[in-house]
């Protein structure tokens, strides 16, 4: 994974919480794409918690905007 190398420690994207529960982030990734990866939760005393469950896959548009959603 060349987003964080599947070491939370590396990510540089971070996702922001909304008012209304849900979480949202803009990220620059390279066009025409595949990517998987798993989000985790970093709490105050720093303990990770990666999502559970089969990794998420996402193939970047050719060339524009993406949008991606999940539940967690």
């Amino acid at each position: 994974g060349e987003i964080g190398r599947w070491n939370p420690e590396d990510y540089e994207y971070k996702l922001t919480q909304n008012t209304e529960g849900s979480w949202s982030g803009t990220f620059r990734l390279a066009a025409d794409r595949f990517y998987e990866f798993k989000f985790v939760l970093k709490d105050e005393n720093g303990n990770i918690t990666w999502q559970d469950g089969e990794n998420n896959r996402y193939k970047t548009p050719l060339n524009g905007k993406g949008n991606y959603k999940t539940a967690w």
